[in-house]
């Protein structure tokens, strides 16, 4: 099975366990770091443009749509984007189901706002992700990235955390290329690729896009179901499209 099927397989099989996760406005991490930090960042308004790449369960989507941005959110599981649309029935939220790789053919609107929430981290492509956001955003629009340090993912607690929250991964070299797997369990496995915060940082000047701040969220993640803790950091990195 290749690398594709294998992220879809999983999703589907989880979506419905992840969606109690998350539940409506995200896990404890998400209200209390993530999501202050993104709506600090974005033009999240009733004037404003929002793509959710990577959407999960919608959760941002929601926050953002609440607060009157014209939010779309595309996401590669038909599992997790139905869960999405119960969760939203009361309000414009424009879902999409394909592979954040595929940006450009998913959609035509120019967004004035992009967030990729733990997204790029478990893609095997990222510059191809983030060339499609650069298509779709408005000149001097807005990118928010979330992901989880390279020492935080490399640490024991996180191995830990993911198992228990059947999130297996596969580790990567600083190039972004697959080098080890770690765990994985028995069934449909998904990946997240272990890349240097300077990975993504260059990434974003090649792309034409100008970083503006690299954020620490987090020095510790908190779940409480199952109640556990992540030492390590959760980065938020901004950048502007020139």
């Amino acid at each position: 099975m290749n690398m594709t099927s294998s992220l879809v397989d999983y999703w589907e099989e989880c979506a419905e366990e992840w969606d109690r996760i998350q539940g409506d406005s995200g896990d404890r991490l998400r209200r209390l770091a993530i999501y202050p930090w993104l709506l600090s960042k974005l033009r999240v308004s009733n004037d404003g443009s929002l793509l959710d790449v990577g959407c999960g369960n919608g959760s941002f989507s929601r926050v953002a749509a609440r607060l009157g941005a014209r939010t779309t959110a595309i996401d590669h599981s038909r599992a997790l984007l139905e869960l999405a649309a119960h969760r939203s029935s009361e309000l414009d939220i424009h879902y999409i189901l394909r592979s954040c790789e595929q940006l450009p053919e998913a959609v035509s609107h120019k967004y004035s706002a992009a967030v990729c929430n733990f997204t790029l981290q478990d893609v095997w492509d990222p510059r191809r992700v983030v060339e499609g956001i650069g298509k779709v955003l408005a000149p001097g629009g807005d990118l928010a990235i979330v992901i989880e340090s390279e020492e935080s993912l490399r640490s024991t607690s996180v191995h830990t955390y993911r198992r228990e929250t059947v999130i297996p991964a596969m580790m990567a070299d600083a190039a972004g290329h697959p080098a080890q797997r770690i765990y994985w369990y028995e069934g449909h496995y998904t990946y997240t690729f272990v890349r240097p915060e300077g990975f993504y940082l260059q990434l974003l000047e090649e792309t034409r896009f100008e970083v503006t701040a690299v954020s620490t969220l987090s020095q510790i993640m908190w779940d409480a179901e199952p109640a556990l803790a992540i030492d390590g950091k959760i980065i938020g990195l901004h950048a502007r499209k020139r």
